[in-house]
């Protein structure tokens, strides 16, 4: 019984260790950083690649942000698609939302995000996402490496599609 409680209670205190040591900063933990970037609203000043955008918002030290689409994988061909973010979504402004389950930011430092386009739309309470209509028209793939919380929607858009050989499904087989 004794060593029971013993292993327990050091559990415990690697657990309560590891929780100072994230607090801190050294496992990445940013304090305050969802309320911060949670439905924050801004212009896209840059289409760094099909899935990263450059916000005009301050990170840190830096006067801007990149924003990864989460749930958005890119297709070998990124020329449309990169041609439809140039002309829908660069310098029109963007709102963040984040998946609750899983961590804000990706391995490079980008904030992972859905992001809903604001400008040019007729219903601003219900915006249109980006991360899905990029997958719905066909320019990019959706993400199957890791899941979050659009995973079902996105894979459901994704086989839409394909059914319908839009964009990089013109000439595949749908399934």
């Amino acid at each position: 019984m004794n060593r029971r409680r013993l292993l327990l209670g050091a559990g415990l205190a690697a657990l309560a260790t590891a929780s100072v040591l994230d607090h801190a900063g050294l496992f990445g933990y940013r304090p305050g950083e969802r309320a911060q970037y949670e439905s924050a609203e801004a212009p896209v000043c840059d289409i760094v690649s099909v899935n990263i955008l450059e916000l005009e918002l301050p990170d840190g030290d830096r006067p801007t942000t990149r924003v990864r689409l989460r749930g958005v994988a890119p297709p070998d061909d990124d020329e449309p698609a990169m041609s439809y973010l140039r002309e829908k979504v660069l310098e029109r402004r963007v709102r963040l939302h984040f998946d609750p389950n899983r961590a804000m930011r990706d391995a490079d430092g980008n904030l992972s995000a859905y992001v809903y386009l604001l400008d040019g739309v007729d219903d601003t309470l219900n915006p249109p996402m980006l991360n899905d209509l990029l997958i719905f028209e066909g320019l990019v793939r959706a993400d199957h490496a890791s899941p979050h919380i659009f995973s079902h929607t996105f894979d459901q858009r994704e086989k839409l599609a394909r059914r319908a050989k839009r964009g990089i499904w013109t000439n595949a087989a749908a399934k």
